[in-house]
């Protein structure tokens, strides 16, 4: 895997203090706006059982879990610049080249 730097800011910005104080991180609250379908490719990425994940908020797993998600985040992101970093149309995906056969 690549070499993942460490987002870490050094001073707290005001909105990290105040979901301190409601006890809620950023990370959290958009996990929580996400399909299951998208938490389970997620999970999945993460080697995280989705059965047993799935309801469960970021603030409440380990530091370890949460490290896995974000790794597994950072590489669907990865994937997605790949296949150009847009939407793919299905004209795309319908496509069907054809290849010489050598049989003759």
């Amino acid at each position: 895997m690549t070499n993942i730097p460490n987002d870490i800011p050094e001073t707290p910005s005001p909105f990290d203090t105040a979901r301190e104080m409601i006890g809620r991180s950023h990370v959290a609250s958009l996990y929580d706006r996400l399909t299951e379908q998208q938490k389970a490719m997620i999970l999945f990425g993460a080697k995280l059982k989705p059965s047993l994940y799935l309801t469960k908020s970021i603030d409440e797993m380990s530091y370890d879990e949460r490290e896995e998600i974000r790794l597994s985040i950072i590489a669907l992101g990865e994937i997605n610049q790949v296949f150009g970093g847009g939407m793919l149309s299905r004209e795309q995906f319908s496509h069907k080249p054809k290849r010489l056969s050598n049989k003759h």
